[in-house]
């Protein structure tokens, strides 16, 4: 993704902020000792949502002119900004347990493509709806028999196509 951002004009790479908030998950996971700093990380990137969130649906309305929608939008950088000062902040105690270091330099390292929607208010903060849309192709495939032959990739596309279909037209397959 990231070579195909660099080398095509107008386009600019998103992350997703649901994999960040899993990579502090899993580190508290890991190492039960981090588990109230994950929580303070969950909580402010929940924020991050719920601010996004109220300036996307005044987005949606074409409310971008409105004083509301400038609120919002100011909160929002208020609270991204927020977030990566404390992302510093944490980065320079010399007793950061490695794990919670290496998932905060993740974090920094990605900062550009996590804070794209900042610029882009409809652009969401993380990919789950594309991901669901995904699943049922990525779950059936490995119990797709020859899924590896051209004709079965074929046929499994048809298929998925035809019942997602269906589904968007609420008919019952």
């Amino acid at each position: 993704y990231g070579k195909y951002a660099r080398d095509t004009p107008g386009i600019e790479l998103a992350y997703c902020w649901a994999h960040q908030r899993r990579d502090f998950l899993y580190a508290a996971n890991q190492f039960p000792v981090l588990s109230q700093w994950t929580l303070d990380w969950v909580d402010r990137i929940g924020q991050l949502y719920a601010i996004h969130e109220r300036r996307s649906a005044l987005a949606a309305k074409s409310e971008v002119e409105s004083d509301t929608f400038a609120l919002v939008d100011h909160l929002l950088r208020q609270q991204l900004d927020g977030i990566y000062q404390h992302c510093q902040a944490q980065l320079k105690q010399p007793d950061l347990h490695p794990k919670a270091h290496d998932v905060l330099q993740s974090m920094m390292r990605h900062r550009q493509g996590l804070t794209t929607f900042i610029e882009h208010p409809k652009i969401d903060l993380d990919n789950n709806e594309s991901e669901l849309c995904l699943r049922p192709a990525v779950v059936g495939r490995k119990n797709y028999y020859g899924s590896g032959s051209q004709t079965s990739a074929k046929l499994a596309a048809t298929m998925l196509s035809l019942f997602t279909t269906l589904d968007s037209w609420h008919i019952n397959v």
